[in-house]
């Protein structure tokens, strides 16, 4: 089942975003969710490169195992961002 902000056209998301940012508390949630992504593709990076240097070095198994599970928990933080991004807004949705 959709929530309301997914309901919602683009224009009526942007204002959503716009009226939400802000406010005290949309700024501080944003930052963070912003800093979180950032983080993750900073992740991704350094898994893939990591990777990228185990398979041409002859590497031990476990350092492709730790570019796969922090590959894994980026990806993870990016989803979960998201989604939180998604909830938080449908909130403020259903308050207005």
């Amino acid at each position: 089942m959709k929530n309301k902000y997914q309901r919602m056209n683009k224009e009526e998301k942007n204002k959503l975003k716009k009226a939400y940012q802000t406010t005290k508390e949309g700024k501080t949630m944003m930052n963070r969710l912003l800093r979180l992504r950032f983080i993750a593709i900073i992740g991704i990076t350094f898994s893939i490169s990591l990777g990228v240097y185990a398979y041409f070095n002859e590497a031990l198994i476990w350092e492709y195992i730790s570019a796969g599970v922090l590959f894994i928990f980026s990806i993870f933080f990016i989803i979960r961002s998201h989604q939180i991004k998604i909830k938080v807004l449908n909130k403020e949705a259903l308050k207005k």
